[in-house]
C-alpha cells in the first residue's frame, strides 16, 4: 500500500512539474543542435529546381501525347474485371 501511495505522489509531482522536481518533469525545453538541414536550404533555388524539373516532365509528356496521336504508341488492357 505504501508503494502505491509513493508512486502516486511521484506521478503527481511529475505531472504538475512542481519546483524541485525538474528532473522528473514530463516536458523539456527545446534546443537547437546546430545541424544544417539536408537538401536545399535556399527556398528560391529549390523553387527554380522544381520549375526546371517540371519543364522537363512537360516535354516528355508532350512527346508521349504525340506518340499516342500518331498511333505509334497504344495502350492495351488485357485483364479488366468488373467490381
Amino acid at each position: 500500500m505504501l508503494i502505491a501511495v509513493v508512486l502516486t505522489l511521484h506521478l503527481w509531482a511529475m505531472w504538475i512539474g512542481e519546483p524541485g522536481a525538474g528532473a522528473l518533469s514530463m516536458t523539456s525545453e527545446a534546443q537547437a543542435t546546430g545541424r544544417q538541414p539536408a537538401g536545399i536550404s535556399n527556398a528560391s533555388a529549390q523553387r527554380k529546381e522544381i520549375a526546371a524539373l517540371l519543364k522537363i516532365q512537360n516535354v516528355k509528356i508532350d512527346e508521349l501525347i504525340k506518340l499516342f496521336e500518331t498511333g505509334k504508341a497504344k495502350i492495351k488492357v488485357d485483364h479488366l474485371t468488373a467490381k
